[in-house]
């Protein structure tokens, strides 16, 4: 049988709502604490390499002869570790806030039976489910010692080739838009996450014991996927 299509939309548009609303909140915030990141430790990177280009012979052995090369190593290392303890701090928050919203949007005319959306949501928070076995906040730190590993090869990377401080600096700018972007991917999938534990949580806790599959067709939709639409499966 197929399945209604004007309650799959209606249930389907108010969470895509709440999916948007919430990514754009954590979108905003981790803008700009990588804005502020950048800013610091580019004008950082700028200096030492400024003070290398002024002295005379100068090749690329010598960046790490310098002291100030040492002191911002040791400053972009806590910059970094702050960035990603904001991430990380922006992240919980706004998955929490989907799993209770998606949690309490879904009302049914029957007893309920299930676990506080608080308890909920702490523990899809805590779920590893992707198949390379790891956590979001690992995902997230393991990109910080990318960003940091890369932004060190840019500068040495400049330094062989010759170029000047603005070449620096467009390749410190890149290299933080690429670990920008690595963020917004573990926002969207994380996110599209806890809204799924959260519908089938509710759902439990009505006593619900099935699901069917409703498709939303359009371009992107294939074969495989449409001869699914309206089969029954257990939560």
């Amino acid at each position: 049988m197929k399945p209604n299509r004007y309650w799959q939309k209606r249930v389907f548009d108010e969470q895509n709502k709440l999916y948007d609303s919430n990514e754009a909140i954590i979108e905003f915030q981790l803008k700009k604490y990588y804005q502020t990141a950048m800013r610091r430790i580019i004008l950082e990177f700028e200096a030492v390499y400024n003070e290398y280009l002024a002295k005379p012979n100068h090749t690329p052995n010598m960046l790490y002869t310098m002291a100030r090369y040492y002191q911002m190593q040791e400053n972009l290392y806590k910059e970094l570790q702050y960035l990603g303890d904001r991430e990380l701090e922006s992240m919980n928050k706004g998955f929490t806030k989907q799993y209770k919203q998606v949690y309490n949007s879904i009302k049914l005319d029957k007893t309920f039976d299930g676990i506080p959306a608080t308890e909920g949501a702490k523990a899809a928070l805590k779920t590893i489910w992707c198949s390379d076995g790891k956590h979001f906040s690992e995902r997230i730190w393991n990109n910080k010692t990318l960003l940091m590993a890369t932004l060190n090869e840019g500068l040495s990377t400049i330094a062989i080739t010759g170029k000047g401080t603005k070449e620096l600096t467009k390749q410190l700018m890149n290299e933080f838009d690429v670990s920008y972007n690595r963020a917004s991917a573990i926002v969207r999938t994380e996110l599209a996450h806890v809204q799924s534990e959260a519908a089938k949580d509710r759902y439990e806790g009505y006593g619900i014991k099935e699901y069917q599959i409703m498709i939303t067709e359009d371009e992107k939709t294939c074969p495989i996927c449409s001869a699914m639409e309206g089969k029954k499966y257990p939560i």
